[in-house]
């Protein structure tokens, strides 16, 4: 689905989903995203209805990192080796790369994909879920990976079921949260 919305039937509400990304994202945090996607928000104003101020605190932080993302060049997947030998440093102990084959992951913050891209070539389904607008790059470093999925979202409003990850990792992320604790705590209950 390239446009359209997501209804959540828990609590009622619907989300975008915007150049194939669903954005689960509150009013205020939509209303930073109306500057780059004009014609969307223009066709469905009802996803910004009495959210003309930016009264979310992660609203600067959405804009800065998606500045950073999508007005910057970033490296690509020329660097991929790069990217493997980064992402099981980061796993460390916990896991090798050879492992992830049939396991889902989430990647919390994932910038521009380069940990999915890692990890879907090693066979692991791959969701990847980021504050900033970079998700736009993920997506197109990743298109044509039917196990790499992206979601713009923000984790302290717990947006996907508890459970659904084997696991989950967020590498450089939690010290830019206003709350890196919360953060960390907000992650736990998406692994099994």
């Amino acid at each position: 689905i390239v446009e359209g919305a997501l209804r959540c039937t828990a609590c009622v509400t619907s989300f975008p989903i915007v150049e194939g990304i669903p954005r689960l994202l509150g009013p205020a945090l939509l209303a930073r995203m109306r500057r780059r996607h004009p014609r969307f928000f223009a066709a469905h104003p009802d996803f910004l209805a009495g959210h003309g101020v930016d009264d979310d605190p992660l609203a600067d932080t959405l804009e800065s990192f998606t500045r950073q993302r999508l007005d910057l060049g970033l490296p690509g997947p020329e660097l991929a080796a790069q990217w493997r030998v980064n992402l099981q440093r980061n796993l460390g102990d916990a896991l090798r790369l050879e492992d992830l084959r049939g396991r889902r992951m989430l990647d919390v913050g994932c910038g521009f994909g380069r940990h999915l891209r890692i990890a879907s070539d090693h066979g692991a389904e791959v969701v990847g879920i980021d504050l900033s607008g970079g998700v736009e790059v993920a997506y197109r470093n990743l298109a044509g990976r039917p196990n790499c999925h992206v979601i713009q979202g923000n984790v302290y409003e717990r947006p996907l079921r508890d459970e659904m990850f084997d696991g989950v990792w967020s590498f450089g992320v939690l010290h830019h949260m206003p709350d890196p604790a919360g953060g960390f705590r907000a992650l736990v209950d998406f692994a099994r």
